[in-house]
């Protein structure tokens, strides 16, 4: 079984050569692929103008498999005129490509079939593509405009998109065992018991007189703690 590490200098007869898909495996086993967001608010949002047959991406980043992608302004998108008849529905796409002759990340329309009732396109995921849907808008049939209410944001799905998050876990419930075990060896050591607590105060023994009493709830404030401490017996 070979030991690999990464990632360190050349020296001098010690050549050390990377791929990128060497840097993409790395930080691909440390954070998952989805958009990377401000205050789990994500960018490359999708949105359309209404006066013609295109959407655009606003800007933002995102990670695929350990692969970065971003885009640094609005990004406008040409859908295909659609059909006289029927619609269909049309999603917006982050596609990983990683065959030599493409290796990028890019936007794409990923184009329905129009039907009586469409439904959207499936994602690609495959060893040499995989696409993340940012969002879905139906095409109306017979017009030359798309409309900002028929486009779905799909950003926060987890099955078709999603938030870049942290993929190295902490394990609480091992510390929440341990805890528990912790309470459970101290509970009777310092502590009243609930049995002998809910046994006192069910008897009808008089604990304090009637004069203590008194004469602690009229003991001054804080100036007196001792007198207070006195008729608590702690003194």
């Amino acid at each position: 079984m070979a030991e690999i590490s990464k990632f360190f200098n050349s020296a001098p007869g010690d050549p050390r050569t990377y791929q990128a898909s060497d840097f993409a495996d790395y930080f691909g086993s440390v954070l998952s692929t989805g958009l990377l967001h401000t205050d789990n608010i994500p960018a490359l949002e999708v949105k359309c103008d209404g006066n013609d047959l295109r959407t655009y991406v606003t800007p933002g980043k995102a990670i695929m498999q350990g692969y970065l992608y971003e885009n640094t302004s609005n990004l406008y998108l040409e859908h295909a005129l659609p059909e006289a008849t029927y619609d269909r529905i049309d999603r917006i796409v982050l596609r990983l490509d990683k065959r030599n002759q493409s290796r990028f990340i890019r936007a794409f329309v990923k184009q329905g079939t129009p039907s009586e009732n469409p439904v959207p396109p499936e994602l690609q995921r495959d060893d040499f593509i995989y696409e993340l849907s940012l969002a879905q808008i139906r095409v109306r049939a017979n017009t030359s405009t798309l409309n900002p209410a028929d486009l779905i944001d799909e950003r926060l799905d987890e099955n078709l998109c999603g938030l870049v998050h942290s993929l190295i876990s902490i394990p609480t419930s091992q510390f929440q065992a341990e805890w528990d075990a912790f309470m459970a060896s101290v509970q009777d050591e310092g502590f009243t018991p609930r049995t002998d607590f809910d046994a006192h105060l069910a008897d009808t023994t008089k604990h304090i007189t009637a004069t203590e009493r008194t004469d602690w709830n009229t003991a001054k404030s804080k100036s007196d703690d001792l007198e207070i401490l006195y008729w608590m017996g702690a003194m």
